[in-house]
Order: structure tokens, then sequence, then C-alpha cells
């Protein structure tokens, strides 16, 4: 079944220090039109024209205490595209310059492939769901293995108050859910978690050394 064409916003870095970083990640969120149903085609280049106003509110977020993102992760670009009823790029996409924005959070000492979700809930829930994987989380967890409950409320509200700007975009728009089925869900409230997530590809540039000893035989 063909997609509903839509626009995706992928927001992409480097994990490490900024001047010798050592992995990479992605993230990423979906937009459409206000008309919600069959027929729903977006505008992209009324977003696509708006990049730098969205832009400004991606590095806000980025740079924000309250997302949660360890400095280590640094935002290095931002891409706009429009999706086409295949799934693949309809036409040249929108992107950033190049950017060097390191999480506001702070410091961690959360392994590189350790993120934190923000799930994007939408009227289908539990049954279609998206989700943001937000790298190296600042906080440390407690002692029982989850971050604060405190912690949660505020990347939950900041990235809230972040997907309801976007909604404000020019030329009525909204944050989706795309589905297999060819549906836009609309994103209706988030939620984020205090069990930190494992996003395994973010290890797939890490290079492993092992350490080695013999085992003495009987």
């Amino acid at each position: 079944m063909p997609y509903a064409p839509h626009t995706r916003i992928s927001l992409n870095g480097t994990l490490g220090p900024a001047a010798t970083p050592v992995e990479i990640f992605s993230t990423r969120f979906a937009v459409a039109g206000n008309a919600v149903g069959a027929g729903d085609f977006t505008n992209n280049a009324v977003i696509m024209g708006q990049g730098d106003t969205l832009l400004g509110w991606i590095n806000d977020f980025w740079a924000s205490a309250d997302s949660g993102i360890a400095a280590a992760a640094v935002l290095r670009r931002v891409k706009i595209a429009a999706i086409g009823a295949d799934g693949r790029y309809d036409g040249a996409p929108w992107e950033s310059p190049a950017l060097s924005i390191p999480g506001g959070g702070g410091t961690s000492t959360a392994p590189f492939q350790i993120a934190r979700v923000v799930t994007l809930d939408t009227p289908a829930f539990p049954r279609n769901s998206g989700r943001m994987y937000l790298p190296v989380p600042s906080s440390t967890p407690a002692t029982d293995g989850r971050y604060a409950q405190a912690q949660a409320l505020a990347v939950a509200t900041k990235t809230a108050s972040f997907l309801s700007g976007v909604n404000s975009l020019d030329g009525a728009h909204r944050v989706v859910v795309p589905t297999i089925k060819g549906d836009l869900l609309t994103v209706n409230k988030v939620r984020c978690g205090r069990v930190p997530d494992t996003q395994r590809r973010r290890r797939n540039n890490l290079l492993e050394e092992y350490s080695s000893m013999p085992v003495t035989p009987e």
C-alpha cells in the first residue's frame, strides 16, 4: 500500500567530542497538511520555505537543558524532505548549513548507544504511535536504574512545546505519524518514560578492542 505524502524532518549529528566525534545519530519526525483523511497531501514547498524558522526552534530545543540531551550529542545538520507515495524523496530536500550545537543538558556518563525515548501518541494509541530517540541522556539514573520522574516530565514538556511550535508553521500543518497503511495520524500527546532505552545502531562505528587472557588448564 502506498504511503500518504508527507514531510520528513531529520535531525542529524555526531556523538563524542565536537572536534573528534566517534559516532553519528539521527532522529526524525513527520509533518503533513491539516486536512485529515484520504487525499491528505502536504504542501512541502510551504514547509521548506520556513526552514530557517524551523531551524531556530530546533536549535532552541537542542540547546535547552530541559531536552535532557547531553553535550556529547552535537547537532550537525537538519534536513526537510518531501516523501512521496513510494516512501522515497520527492524532489531535492532542504538542508541547513553545517551546524555545531551541543545538547544543552551538560555532561553525561551514559554510553553512546543509550537514548531517551519520547513516544508520539495519536488518537489510535496504543496501536499506532511514533518515537523520537533523543541521544545520550544527560541525567544519571537513580539506584533503581530509572531516571527521575521530574526529568522525564521536563523532557516531555519541552518536546510537546517544540512540536506545538512546529504545528504553528504558516500553512496549517500538523506533526503526524505515517503508517504503512497510508494513514497520517495526528500527534496529540507525547510521553517520556523513566527507563533508559538502547538504539543499537549508534555503536556500529565504535571500534571494539578486546582484552583476552588464557585460562590455565588443570
